[in-house]
């Protein structure tokens, strides 16, 4: 898992190369494996492959404005529009994801740029859709849009490490020493895709705990937008750091502080406690 952080892009143009009947095993067995894991908040999901065609049974062809090209096939989940599911839903779909890529599937976060109506239209009170990906192989070369969308969202850079990561007593910046096995583990962080490549992650470290806040993008998303999407990138980033832990064989769990301190502009959301 640790190595599939490591080399995953995000994929926008795909082969034509179609999904094989081994192919679905393979996903659903990973879906199904992550139907009972929870998040850091206690939900769980359900998560469905779908092909994209009208051919096929229980298959949709999925709009994406462009944005993608020769999908053969989506995953999606189902959850409640408020901030804790979201956290735990960006937590869960990213080990999907991970596994995905262990397995040489190609995938992209999609949250925004997909048409919610034609994907699931049977959602009850406040669910819903926060996030697909496709799933395919991709294509040897990208198409002109996904390339424009890589540079104007400036997908291959990252924050410097010191800007993102921080002690929580003194706020001095840590450092990228990455002989330290948690420094190792908040690269992993660092590496992680977020919404527009935001990340909009802060992560202070006191002792054996790890405090994660949200440092929201100022007009970002737009009023308009269906649910809290930077929501999802704390769960990815939470996600990531305990890929980490468990590659180096800690134990953790996690636990909402009440008495965590108040940060100007970031909004305390979790804290990931290591057993050593």
């Amino acid at each position: 898992m640790r190595d599939a952080i490591l080399k995953r892009v995000s994929t926008r143009t795909y082969n034509k190369q179609q999904i094989s009947g081994e192919d679905v095993k393979k996903i659903n067995n990973i879906l199904v494996k992550y139907e009972s894991v929870k998040g850091p908040f206690d939900h769980m999901f359900k998560f469905k492959f779908r092909f994209n065609d009208l051919k096929s049974q229980d298959g949709k062809k999925i709009g994406t404005y462009g944005v993608l090209r020769h999908v053969p096939g989506f995953i999606s989940g189902i959850c409640d529009n408020d901030f804790e599911n979201l956290v735990d839903y960006g937590y869960i779909f990213e080990k999907i994801i991970l596994e995905l890529t262990k397995e040489n599937f190609d995938t992209c976060w999609l949250g925004g740029t997909f048409k919610r109506k034609t994907y699931e239209v049977k959602l009850n009170g406040n669910e819903i859709v926060p996030a697909i990906t496709p799933v395919g192989y991709k294509a040897q070369k990208r198409t002109m849009i996904d390339r424009f969308i890589r540079k104007t969202a400036e997908s291959d850079n990252r924050k410097i490490f010191c800007t993102l990561f921080k002690d929580y007593n003194t706020f001095e910046p840590l450092s990228d020493t990455l002989e330290n096995p948690i420094m190792q583990c908040l690269e992993l962080v660092r590496k992680g895709p977020s919404a527009s490549n935001k990340q909009p992650w802060r992560v202070y470290l006191n002792n054996d705990e790890v405090l994660f806040y949200l440092k929201r993008t100022q007009r970002y998303p737009s009023d308009s937008f269906p649910y809290d999407i930077q929501a999802l990138d704390i769960g990815i980033a939470i996600s990531n750091f305990t890929v980490g832990l468990e590659h180096l064989g800690y134990k953790y769990s996690f636990y909402k502080d009440n008495k965590a301190k108040t940060i100007d502009f970031s909004e305390y959301v979790l804290t990931v406690k290591i057993d050593k």
